[in-house]
């Protein structure tokens, strides 16, 4: 549900939905960065760049670049919320 509103924009829905996901499973890294990403498109921006820090512990490779490789199937207009959020999180590119 975190990925379905955060792609809707629906931000401040999206928080909650990734939060519960990483309390079921903390090793759940795309939970991590779904909640980085709405938090930064809220305006938490500390919040997002820890969050963002601990996505790149478990992925010390990880940019813009490869995530979009692995994502190739999502939507140009989706991918777009999506990356301007994990950019605003620190993810490089």
């Amino acid at each position: 549900m975190a990925a379905a509103y955060l792609y809707n924009g629906q931000f401040q829905e999206a928080v909650p939905w990734a939060e519960n996901a990483l309390v079921q499973n903390p090793r759940n890294n795309s939970a991590r960065r779904l909640l980085a990403a709405s938090l930064a498109s809220l305006g938490h921006s500390d919040k997002a760049a820890a969050l963002m820090r601990e996505v790149l512990k478990i992925e010390p490779d990880l940019t813009i670049s490869t995530l979009q490789a692995r994502m190739s199937y999502v939507d140009d207009r989706v991918w777009k919320t999506y990356s301007e959020g994990l950019r605003r999180a620190g993810l490089p590119e």
